[in-house]
């Protein structure tokens, strides 16, 4: 049953209460959300994501693009890889 089909004598809301919450779902409706991640594999155990900063052993902060049996593609320009796993250049998409 939806707000537009109640009416005041038979629902147990009144009309303001309705309009009130009608107002508040549209106001919800109109906060940003979060942003989604794509998932791209596991690191030592952990769950990763695309454009993730990861630390390097020696200490540098890379952006990682993706994560297969052991390997990761990273980056130092975020959203932007020049090759793949086999050196070839990827293809985003």
């Amino acid at each position: 049953m939806t707000a537009t089909n109640l009416s005041c004598s038979t629902s147990r809301w009144s009309r303001e209460q309705i309009r009130a919450a009608r107002e508040a779902a549209r106001s919800l409706a109109q906060l940003p959300r979060k942003r989604k991640r794509r998932w791209t594999g596991w690191i030592d155990g952990r769950h990763c994501w695309r454009d993730q900063e990861i630390l390097l052993p020696d200490g540098s902060k890379v952006s990682l693009d993706g994560a297969v049996r052991q390997q990761v593609i990273f980056t130092l320009d975020k959203g932007r890889v020049l090759g793949g796993f086999d050196g070839e250049p990827r293809a985003h998409g």
